[in-house]
């Protein structure tokens, strides 16, 4: 019973950080591809993350 409630904790608080650096991630990938595919775009985009 015990084990399953931790686990349960442990579960939620994963899940909070994945949801909070999920944009993070999105943004630096985003930028590599266009970096790589359209780099003239690239540079019109701010070169630190909001």
């Amino acid at each position: 019973m015990l084990i399953s409630y931790l686990l349960h904790c442990l579960q939620n608080i994963l899940m909070f950080i994945i949801r909070l650096y999920y944009d993070d991630a999105a943004c630096v990938l985003r930028k590599m591809c266009l970096d790589a595919n359209a780099p003239h775009l690239s540079s019109t985009l701010p070169p630190t993350l909001p």
